[in-house]
Parts: C-alpha cells; sequence; structure tokens
C-alpha cells in the first residue's frame, strides 16, 4: 500500500489517538447532536409502531423532524464557540 500511495502521489498521515472530536469539528458541531435528536425521533416512532418495519422513507420523515430542532443558528454559534474555531482558541489542544 505504501509503493502504491507513493507511486500515485498520495500523502499518508496518521491522527493521533483520541483527537478527531477535535481534528473533525462538524462532527462535534453538527453530527452528533443532529443524531441525538434522531435517536430520539427513532425511538418514539418504534414505540409508537411496535409492529412495522422502518423504511427508508421513515428515516428521511423522522430526519425531517430532527433537523429543525437542531438546527437554529443560534445552536450552531454557540458549539462553533465551545470548539475553538470561531473566535480562535488556539489552546483547543491543551484541554
Amino acid at each position: 500500500m505504501l509503493d502504491l500511495a507513493k507511486n500515485n502521489d498520495v500523502v499518508l498521515s496518521t491522527v493521533l489517538p483520541h483527537t478527531t472530536h477535535k481534528l473533525q469539528p462538524l462532527e462535534r458541531i453538527v453530527m452528533r447532536r443532529l443524531k441525538g435528536y434522531y435517536n430520539q425521533e427513532a425511538v418514539s416512532f418504534i414505540n409508537g409502531h411496535k409492529y412495522k418495519t422502518m423504511s427508508v422513507y421513515n428515516i428521511a420523515e423522522l430526519l425531517g423532524k430532527a433537523y429543525p430542532k437542531f438546527f437554529p443558528s443560534e445552536n450552531i454559534i454557540s458549539r462553533i464557540r465551545t470548539i475553538g474555531v470561531y473566535p480562535t482558541n488556539r489552546d483547543v489542544f491543551k484541554n
């Protein structure tokens, strides 16, 4: 694999353990919270439809219910502040 990468001008790098949450701010800002709201909607759906199989159409519907719960702009702005993207926190890796 290393030869294949080198021959195709691909630079491989490693990520230090336990740092992905610092290096992937969208995971912390958006996806984790959105997944939480989606899971709440999914549990509610499952509890209300005990003998129904969830389909792709249900998933889209549940995501449509979860999306507006998280995406007011003040939520995103406050999450951006907590991870040190803006305003810039140069000490983000010291925590």
